[in-house]
């Protein structure tokens, strides 16, 4: 299929893995979910999806057609597996970079995720290359009639990327206090050029 990888899915752990801090909670999860509108034939991708907290609410959201998620941590790919179980198919998650998504064109009808934050993964620098490939990324895998849902606390660096290109039209931005911090969920859909 497509949407498939070439390479084989990563193996269920074989111990009960811990899973990566920091976790999303299931009610901001339900959340960024719901922001995306959710249909009964969707392809959903959570392209960074740690411990799989978001795949799980979409899960739990509706029907689906399938459920994509990934990391770089094989840890947190160990803890996805553990979380979902044996339940919620069709699914696969895989190790990857959410840089370099090995999907097809246009093969995917929504797209939520937690972004990493800067206390996460270090200078601002590396937020703003890594927010960039992977908004290009996202309209690459994104279907015209698509939606995306991003949380960040980065909000400027990602209004920034938002504009430059025009990637996505922003539909909604608004804050919420996650963790004793101010973070920000954009909603947006395709637009510009391909």
């Amino acid at each position: 299929s497509s949407l498939h990888p070439p390479h084989p899915p990563s193996p269920p752990p074989t111990t009960t893995p811990t899973p990566p801090p920091p976790t999303l909670k299931p009610t901001f999860a339900h959340c960024l979910v719901h922001l995306s509108k959710p249909q009964s034939n969707d392809v959903f991708l959570d392209p960074m999806c740690g411990a799989g907290t978001i795949l799980i609410e979409r899960a739990h959201a509706e029907r689906y057609g399938y459920l994509l998620g990934g990391d770089l941590s094989v840890d947190a790919i160990q803890a996805a597996h553990a979380n979902i179980g044996r339940k919620h198919h069709p699914r696969q998650l895989f190790q990857w970079d959410a840089q370099f998504l090995p999907l097809s064109h246009r093969s995917v009808d929504k797209i939520v995720c937690n972004l990493p934050f800067g206390k996460q993964i270090g200078e601002k620098t590396e937020i703003s290359t890594l927010y960039r490939q992977f908004l290009k990324e996202c309209r690459r895998v994104l279907k015209p009639t698509g939606r995306i849902v991003l949380l960040t606390t980065q909000r400027s660096t990602l209004n920034h990327l938002l504009r430059q290109g025009k990637p996505f039209k922003v539909t909604q931005q608004f804050p919420i206090d996650l963790l004793g911090q101010r973070a920000w969920i954009f909603v947006c859909q395709p637009g510009g050029e391909r």
